[in-house]
């Protein structure tokens, strides 16, 4: 069954199973460029734009990979940052895709002592993304920031309620999540 499209546009030559397909490789690589800011995974950013994409995220606005040396270099400043994607949605034709995908987020920055947490910024916005198709891989081309709301607090972390031996999430390769099972 082919999706059904206005004359000429090139998405009919799709089947359902392979727009599906690209929607979701799509919404993966979304997961895995929010990982990657969280775990501050310098190659794994990198994986998720093409060479020639553009980002503007409002307090930047270069490539995609002078983001992600933007964003790492930040890792001194850090005590964690924490990332959740909501609402997605993918309108593909051929090659390209737009893309806006809802994110909230989280960034813990450091006190003077350098270690605990002395404020918290809570942000929200959209990805506002234009997303290509080369061979099978689909990749970031253009991104940029809508910014929908964004709070500052003073940082009260309370952990006295975990279990001794409690898992903390870090920052790549320390985090948790790159441990063998």
């Amino acid at each position: 069954m082919k999706v059904e499209t206005q004359p000429g546009d090139p998405v009919g030559d799709m089947s359902e199973v392979d727009l599906l397909v690209a929607k979701h490789k799509i919404y993966e690589n979304s997961i895995r460029y929010v990982q990657s800011v969280d775990r501050l995974n310098y190659d794994q950013m990198m994986s998720t734009y093409w060479p020639d994409s553009t980002d503007d995220h409002g307090n930047f606005s270069g490539s995609g990979p002078e983001w992600c040396d933007f964003v790492c270099k930040m890792a001194e400043g850090l005590v964690r940052t924490h990332h959740i994607v909501g609402n997605f949605l993918a309108d593909v034709r051929g090659s390209q895709a737009t893309v806006e995908l809802y994110f909230r987020g989280i960034a813990i920055f450091k006190n003077s002592d350098g270690q605990s947490g002395a404020t918290e910024l809570h942000s929200a916005g959209r990805y506002k993304d234009l997303y290509e198709r080369r061979g099978d891989e689909w990749k970031i081309l253009r991104r940029s920031v809508i910014w929908d709301w964004s709070r500052q607090l003073p940082s009260e972390q309370e952990w006295s309620w975990l279990a001794e031996g409690a898992q903390f999430g870090g920052f790549y390769p320390d985090d948790p999540i790159y441990s063998a099972y």
